[in-house]
């Protein structure tokens, strides 16, 4: 396995299924160093020009032997981690989803990642996906993996709006360290009663927002000085946020009308002046806690799909801090 020689002093972070590098930008935050391994290449354009150096590979076909990080010689002798994030597809776990199926192959894909665990040898291990994962046979038997190879495992499901990000977002997090080690504990440094709203996120964007119409739906649950969910309601009628609350968890689909076509709206947003305007991709970024300077492709459904399939780099930053 090869190794890098700049940057040793530095913790690392390899990231499985990185997408556009939510989690990866969260490692950078606190001075890891990073590699992405994704097997989507608009989605790999969109990392290696915005965090760095990615692998474009199908993880049931990589050898993890050829990827380029520090051997576990190094590590101990530089006193630095490998710490090894995995984020395998969540489709078939959502409950969003009317059409899973945990059979497929996209569901079973963390099976790729069992003989990965002995090559890499990382110091600490995170898997981050839906709630609905850890019911899954094939999260079960990963965690029973590593424990064979001597890791603690624990998990728990949190909230990204726990810890700063202006979205309401339960997901699933799974923590291994090799027996002996000490756990990180994630510590939330908000509660419900001083979540950051989404308005105050995105309040300095608003008069750049598109102007739009609400829906009939919409109409039946509007208020002002909110946001309402446009696309995507499953109870009968859509999402509504006031201006103090964090937004909802938002999902790659919301730039997809399931039919090939891409959605130009997402999410509207209910001025105090009765205004309507529809949250850009600027926007909604924000609200998954990526930077400004971030670059997007200007295309709104890859450029959603990248949003709303990341780990919130915020939330993947105090995350590492924990480790670190």
């Amino acid at each position: 396995m090869q190794h890098r020689e700049e940057n040793m002093q530095q913790h690392f972070c390899l990231s499985y299924f990185a997408g556009i590098g939510g989690f990866s930008l969260g490692a950078k935050a606190v001075n890891y160093a990073t590699l992405g391994v994704e097997w989507i290449p608009e989605l790999s354009e969109i990392y290696d020009k915005n965090v760095g150096d990615i692998v474009v590979a199908d993880i049931a076909k990589l050898n993890p032997c050829s990827l380029d990080i520090p051997t576990l010689s190094d590590r101990h002798r530089n006193n630095t981690k490998l710490v090894w994030q995995i984020s395998p597809p969540c489709q078939e776990f959502s409950v969003a989803n009317t059409k899973r199926d945990i059979t497929s192959i996209r569901a079973n894909i963390l099976e790729a990642c069992y003989s990965h665990v002995e090559v890499l040898q990382a110091d600490v291990i995170i898997l981050e996906n839906v709630r609905g994962y850890r019911s899954a046979k094939v999260y079960k038997d990963f965690c029973d993996v590593l424990r064979i190879l001597d890791y603690q495992v624990t998990d728990s499901i949190i909230n990204a709006a726990d810890f700063g990000v202006p979205q309401s977002r339960d997901r699933l997090i799974m923590l291994a360290v090799k027996n002996g080690e000490s756990m990180p504990k994630l510590t939330p440094t908000l509660s419900q009663n001083n979540w950051i709203g989404w308005h105050e996120a995105v309040k300095d964007l608003l008069d750049t927002l598109h102007e739009s119409q609400l829906t009939a739906n919409q109409q039946k649950v509007a208020k002002t000085n909110s946001i309402v969910q446009r696309v995507g309601y499953y109870n009968g009628k859509p999402n509504v946020r006031e201006a103090s609350k964090p937004c909802w968890t938002i999902r790659a689909h919301l730039a997809d009308d399931g039919k090939g076509n891409g959605r130009n709206k997402f999410i509207d947003c209910i001025l105090e002046n009765s205004e309507v305007r529809s949250l850009s991709v600027q926007a909604l970024a924000r609200l998954q806690s990526f930077p400004d300077d971030f670059q997007w492709t200007g295309v709104n459904s890859l450029d959603v799909r990248g949003i709303g399939n990341s780990v919130p780099p915020l939330l993947a930053q105090k995350i590492c801090e924990a480790i670190a």
